[in-house]
């Protein structure tokens, strides 16, 4: 997914009217699709593909959550979530249905987009969890075994109630919070954190080209190093 991305920007620039000049990128958007991409395939075997489908459902909604963090929007929005039952009501289906009504209403229009985006969210996570169960259903040798986080805690959870119904087990409403909440967590504050880095580097000349010297060996020699290997460079480390 990397030598994807890469792969566009180096595109971009060479489409420019004079290349050596470069070209300015919102590094933000393209690292929010990337992790987007890389934690629905390796938490829970989703195939997003944001970097070259900008369409993708998940995709649309996450990218509209992140055009309403303004501070006025985020404003409004806390104190319509500090209103007692308001979280409730903003991730129900009946606030789907009328989403419409809050768009009338100034104060509130940005929370119509909030509640549309969080239900297709919410849609999207629900259909990855279904298709576990639908998964965990089947017998299969754990070498053909999906190994992506989701269907591990599944089928986990499957063998624990097949021996002992009355045991603790995570409800499917609790694991598909779940879902939500690592597709939130887990990408957005990645993506931030890798998008100051860049920004950090491209203000630090010196570090970036000692950066340089110390990975463009290592891929040279192999384009897919494995984390050992990764983990040996020790400015890389002192970078991430």
């Amino acid at each position: 997914m990397a030598r994807d991305l890469v792969g566009i920007i180096k595109s971009a620039i060479r489409s420019e009217e004079d290349p050596r000049r470069g070209k300015v990128f919102r590094m933000y958007e393209w690292m929010s699709k990337i992790t987007l991409d890389i934690i629905c395939q390796t938490a829970f075997g989703y195939e997003a593909d944001s970097l070259h489908d900008p369409h993708n459902e998940l995709a649309e909604a996450y990218e509209q959550l992140l055009d309403l963090q303004s501070g006025s929007n985020l404003a409004k929005i806390a104190l319509l979530m500090s209103i007692p039952g308001g979280a409730k009501v903003v991730g129900s289906k009946w606030a789907y249905d009328h989403r419409h009504w809050f768009r009338k209403i100034a104060f509130f229009s940005a929370v119509s987009d909030l509640i549309d985006s969080m239900y297709r969210i919410k849609r999207v996570s629900s259909s990855m969890l279904r298709q576990k169960m639908e998964d965990s259903a089947v017998t299969v040798s754990d070498t053909d075994a999906k190994r992506d986080i989701m269907s591990l805690l599944v089928r986990a959870r499957k063998a624990d109630l097949d021996k002992d119904n009355t045991v603790y087990a995570m409800s499917d409403q609790a694991m598909m919070d779940q879902v939500v909440k690592c597709l939130g967590a887990g990408h957005e504050t990645t993506a931030t954190g890798l998008s100051w880095t860049l920004w950090l580097l491209a203000n630090d000349k010196k570090s970036q080209e000692r950066l340089r010297s110390e990975v463009a060996p290592l891929f040279e020699g192999n384009p897919r190093p494995d984390y050992r290997s990764l983990k040996d460079l020790q400015w890389l480390d002192c970078v991430m």
